[in-house]
């Protein structure tokens, strides 16, 4: 397979994270956190009946930035999500597995409440497996995303994803990519 397409929306949206200097202050701490989301995907790849299960666990630590990086929130999560898709007409099924740990590293304030942010995600983000266990495809290394980001000036952690800037990608990652379908379809067609 040459590229494969996970439903992570639960997972993504968690997963911005940090580092913490020695002189950080904790602004707030969220652990562990838990949950599980089903739904169906009809259309997916050409599948008329489709349903997504997806669990999702982690621990997620938040700072406020000091000095220059005052008004920004950085994010650290350790997660791991585990997606399964099943094409109901016939039962059979795939697993979706992301692991690893996003973190916040940089905030440069661009005007503002606006922020320019870069990220790490480090880990094995995307790791699909047949019924039988057997792995079909696997990423692992690192993904630095940069984008802007209004902290709305609130002094409290979120605000709007203004532009996604760039995506690097360090290691093997044959799953980046738009859906391929017609590895979906061999595996639950």
């Amino acid at each position: 397979m040459k590229k494969f397409l996970a439903i992570t929306a639960a997972a993504a949206a968690m997963s911005i994270a940090f580092v913490t200097p020695a002189d950080a202050t904790m602004f707030q701490k969220v652990a562990p956190y838990a949950g599980q989301e089903n739904f169906p995907i009809d259309g997916f790849c050409g599948l008329d009946e489709v349903q997504l299960n997806v669990e999702f666990s982690g621990r997620v630590l938040i700072r406020e930035g000091k000095g220059k990086q005052a008004g920004a929130f950085f994010l650290h999560d350790n997660f791991s999500v585990l997606e399964t898709i099943t094409n109901r007409q016939n039962g059979k099924s795939l697993t979706v597995s992301r692991d690893g740990v996003s973190q916040d590293i940089r905030a440069t304030r661009v005007d503002g409440s606006i922020f320019e942010f870069v990220t790490h995600e480090v880990g094995q983000p995307f790791v699909v497996r047949d019924m039988d266990g057997n792995v079909v495809l696997r990423d692992r290394g690192a993904i630095t995303f940069t984008y802007l980001f209004d902290t709305l000036g609130d002094d409290v952690p979120g605000g709007d994803l203004i532009e996604e800037l760039d995506v690097r990608i360090s290691g093997p990652h044959p799953g980046f990519g738009p859906p391929d379908c017609e590895g979906v379809n061999n595996l639950i067609g």
